[in-house]
């Protein structure tokens, strides 16, 4: 009887030490100040954009207007992850490589 205290101690205490070594630390505080440039994408000013080919330099000037740290470009047919990244210009394009739609995400 007494092994299986033993035992039964030691298994508690080794899932007590799983456990904790599971837990989350808390995230520390958000510093505005740090907050990255590409926060806030915003496509509110890119309508002029809509109709034009999507050029390396087309690309460039929507990406730094929409501040997005970077461009997804999204021709017909393509495949695209569903993940959600609010630095992100996605840039729908047609057959002819001009840019159809805009959006964050």
């Amino acid at each position: 009887m007494k092994s299986f205290g033993h035992a039964a101690l030691a298994a508690a205490l080794l899932g007590g030490l799983t456990l904790a070594a599971c837990t989350r630390k808390p995230r520390p505080p958000v510093n505005p100040a740090a907050t990255p440039p590409w926060a806030g994408c915003s496509t509110a000013s890119l309508e002029d954009l809509v109709g034009r080919e999507a050029s390396e330099q087309t690309v460039a000037e929507a990406r730094k207007r929409a501040k997005a740290a970077l461009v997804r470009l999204k021709p017909p047919g393509a495949m695209v992850t569903m993940d959600y990244r609010p630095d992100r210009l996605n840039l729908t394009l047609d057959a002819q490589n001009r840019i159809t739609a805009l959006n964050c995400g």
